[in-house]
C-alpha cells in the first residue's frame, strides 16, 4: 500500500512539474508573439519610410536637376550617394526584419511542439494516475468485504459462546 501512494506522490509531482513546464512555456510564446507583432509593426513603419523616401528622391532629382544646371557636380555626386546608400540601407533592413521574422517563427513552432509534447505526456500520468485510483479503489473494496467477513464471523462467534453460557447456566 506504501509503494502505491508513493508512485501516486511521485506521479503527482511529475504532473505539477510538467505543468509548471507548460505554464513558462505558455509565457515564451506569448513573448515570442509579442515580438513578432513589434517587428511587423517596425516592417509597417520601414515600408512607410521607405515610400516617403521614394518621394523625396524624387524630389532630391529634380533638385539634382537644378543644381546641375548651376554647375555644382560635386554637390551631385554627395546626393546621389547618398541616395545610394539610403537604397542599400533599406534592402539591408528589410532583409534583417525577415531573417529575424523567420526566427522568432521558427522559435515559435519549436515551443509549440514541445508543448504539444509536454501535453501528451500530462495525459499520459493523467491516465496512469486514474489506472493507479481504480486498482487502489478495487483493492480498497476487496479489504472492506474482507473486514465485514470477519465482523460477521465474530458477531456469530460471540452469539454462539452467550448462547452456550446462557444455555449451561
Amino acid at each position: 500500500m506504501a509503494t502505491e501512494s508513493d508512485g501516486f506522490l511521485k506521479a503527482e509531482e511529475a504532473v505539477v512539474a510538467l505543468l509548471e513546464n507548460v505554464s513558462r512555456l505558455q509565457g515564451e510564446i506569448e513573448g515570442y508573439s509579442q515580438a513578432k507583432v513589434s517587428l511587423e509593426e517596425v516592417h509597417r513603419q520601414l515600408v512607410v519610410l521607405v515610400g516617403a523616401l521614394g518621394g523625396t528622391a524624387e524630389l532630391s532629382e529634380s533638385v539634382l536637376e537644378s543644381l546641375r544646371d548651376i554647375g555644382t557636380p560635386e554637390i551631385l555626386r554627395q546626393l546621389s550617394g547618398m541616395n545610394q546608400r539610403v537604397s542599400s540601407l533599406e534592402e539591408h533592413l528589410s532583409a534583417e526584419l525577415g531573417s529575424m521574422k523567420k526566427g522568432i517563427d521558427s522559435v515559435e513552432k519549436h515551443l509549440s511542439a514541445e508543448l504539444g509534447s509536454m501535453k501528451k505526456g500530462i495525459d499520459s500520468v493523467e491516465a496512469q494516475l486514474e489506472i493507479g485510483m481504480s486498482a487502489a479503489q478495487r483493492e480498497l473494496a476487496q479489504q472492506a468485504k474482507a473486514i465485514k467477513v470477519m465482523i460477521l464471523l465474530g458477531l456469530i462467534f460471540v452469539t454462539v459462546a452467550v448462547s452456550a453460557v446462557v444455555f449451561l447456566v
